[in-house]
């Protein structure tokens, strides 16, 4: 029988795999103890281990930092095995000098003796195995920061006190010294410690301030609040009332809130004067302006800071539109002397009909007849001084001419003369009456002139 060489390398090979296996698989089973075999024929054979999880180990801290003095604690976790051992071993591994510990099991306390470093290894007790290091770094002790946190001054501007400042003490309130805003100088402001901080909080009106001290420490506060102090009006009467260019129907009172007024019809508006018993107070007037034919009302308001007012009252009467107001006034003058009259004088009052206008006329036409009344006597007095003195001329010639022995003159001719001279005088008292009558024609003429104009 002939053999197949290729099929039997492949056979021979395939066995020599499995014999490899096998006794492989039998060397592992051979060094684990066989649960078939006991010490000891009557004990019951012990059931086989599960397999254990590893230990491990866990700081709440892997590495902190402390001041001399103070201390600092961590604790260490334990995980894996079969749970029942959580303990840990603590050793100091190097700066034992710096450090003073006290252990309680998972937990450890550092205290800082003097700057320097250490580190601290903490172990599992499960396995003995489980190991991890705590690093300690000890710093010099710092100065306490402060905890002050008062001012030393407060000062506001434009404003007082009240009650003056102290450091204890957090709220006041202001009274405005000036028509300004008050604001609180920085500069005057200082914290009780330099190193505190201060932030200034104010309000826009500067009626509220808030100054807010923070000490060294970042945490310790105290708040000075300042309040603006407003004080009421006392009163809210007024202290005078005018309308200008007009006077009111009755005396003003400050306690008289109604009045009366009449105007005329060209008067549209009314200006009002007021004076306030309370400086602070306000006025607020209205009505006054745009008046109808009839009655008006025109308020006057008059508010304090507390919101109390009183009301004046003024009615005012505007008068209506005149029509066909042109009158004729005439004025009557009285003679100069027995025989001389002056012809009544006719006033025409201006077209608008205003009275004042027609008493002004008869007022200046009553002057001017008292003043050719006046040239009217001295010219007549000053012809009967004339005559007289003629007289006396006359008789003193006489007397001279008998004295003399010389011959009387005539009557006749001396009546003629009287007769010619009494006849010049009165052509000359005859003339001054017609200039008279001229002049006060041309006075009346521009009299009338005058009150066209207007």
């Amino acid at each position: 029988m002939k053999i197949n060489q290729k099929k039997l390398g492949i056979w021979v090979i395939s066995l020599s795999l499995c014999l490899t296996t096998w006794v492989g698989t039998e060397r592992v089973y051979a060094e684990e103890p066989s649960p078939s075999t006991s010490p000891e024929p009557t004990e019951p054979s012990p059931s086989p281990e599960q397999p254990k999880d590893d230990v491990n180990i866990a700081l709440s801290e892997e590495s902190i930092e402390i001041e001399v003095g103070k201390s600092k604690e961590v604790t260490a976790t334990v995980t894996g095995g079969d749970g029942s051992d959580t303990s840990v071993t603590w050793k100091v591994l190097k700066g034992s000098e710096a450090i003073k510990i006290t252990t309680d099991n998972t937990k450890i306390t550092v205290e800082g003796v003097q700057k320097g470093t250490a580190e601290i290894s903490a172990t599992a007790n499960a396995d003995g195995k489980a190991t991890t290091t705590l690093k300690v770094t000890v710093k010099e002790k710092e100065p306490e920061k402060s905890t002050d946190a008062t001012l030393k001054s407060l000062k506001i501007v434009n404003a007082t006190l009240d009650p003056d400042f102290s450091p204890e003490t957090f709220e006041y309130t202001i009274t405005s010294t000036s028509s300004n805003r008050p604001y609180i100088d920085e500069k005057g402001t200082e914290t009780n410690d330099p190193k505190a901080t201060k932030k200034i909080n104010a309000s826009a009106d500067g009626s509220s301030f808030e100054v807010v001290v923070t000490a060294e420490d970042g945490k310790t506060t105290k708040t000075y609040k300042i309040t603006k102090k407003t004080e009421e009006s006392t009163s809210v009467n007024l202290k005078s009332l005018k309308v200008n260019g007009y006077s009111l129907n009755e005396a003003f009172s400050s306690s008289r809130t109604n009045y009366t007024l009449e105007i005329p019809y060209e008067a549209e508006d009314v200006s009002i004067e007021v004076g306030k018993e309370d400086d602070r107070a306000k006025v607020s007037i209205t009505g006054a302006s745009g008046l109808k034919v009839g009655k008006n009302e025109v308020k006057i308001t008059v508010q304090n800071t507390s919101g109390n007012s009183k009301v004046y009252t003024i009615t005012v009467t505007r008068a209506a539109k005149e029509e066909n107001t042109s009158e004729e006034e005439k004025a009557t003058s009285s003679s100069l002397n027995q025989t001389s009259n002056i012809t009544d004088a006719t006033i025409d009052e201006n077209e608008d009909g205003r009275s004042n206008h027609t008493l002004q006329y008869i007022l200046v036409s009553i002057g001017c007849l008292i003043l050719f009344l006046i040239g009217g006597l001295g010219i007549y007095f000053y012809f009967k001084t004339s005559v007289k003195d003629e007289e006396k001329k006359k008789k003193e010639k006489d007397k001279k001419q008998e004295k003399d022995g010389k011959e009387e003159p005539k009557k006749e001719p001396i009546k003629e003369l009287e007769k010619t001279r009494e006849f010049t005088d009165l052509e000359k008292a005859a003339e001054n009456k017609k200039r008279a009558l001229e002049n006060n024609e041309a006075v009346n003429k521009e009299i009338e002139d005058l009150f066209d104009d207007e």
